[in-house]
């Protein structure tokens, strides 16, 4: 009979694993920082574990996105070098500032000049 959590368990593992590498934390890093053993995040990488909400929330704090993003279908290509940057809120708001200024600035006129 197959295993109608089989696919999810497998999304929700591999964004764990993206996200964990991309923060450079080993298995043990974000086991330690969740409240977790090394072994059960090993297991929700691979989609072994059925794991609860409570746990996906830990890991999710742990590596500082929000627990939604574990679910999401990821879009677009792998890089074949594997990297992966996440920008976080702070640089996200900072960004979003700078924009702001910029639309504020109005642009000058190039002076005029008469024909010859």
């Amino acid at each position: 009979m197959p295993d109608p959590g089989h696919e999810i368990r497998i999304r929700v593992g591999r964004a764990i694993r993206r996200h964990r590498l991309a923060r450079g934390f080993s298995q043990e890093r974000l086991a330690e920082l969740a409240g977790s053993s090394d072994k059960h995040v090993g297991a929700i990488e691979l989609g072994k574990a059925n794991v609860g909400l409570d746990v996906l929330a830990r890991l999710a704090s742990a590596l500082s996105i929000d627990v939604a993003e574990l679910f999401a279908r990821p879009r677009g290509r792998r890089r074949a070098d594997g990297w992966l940057h996440l920008i976080t809120r702070d640089e996200i708001e900072t960004i979003d500032a700078i924009v702001q200024r910029v639309k504020a600035v109005r642009p000058r006129r190039a002076p005029r000049t008469t024909g010859a």
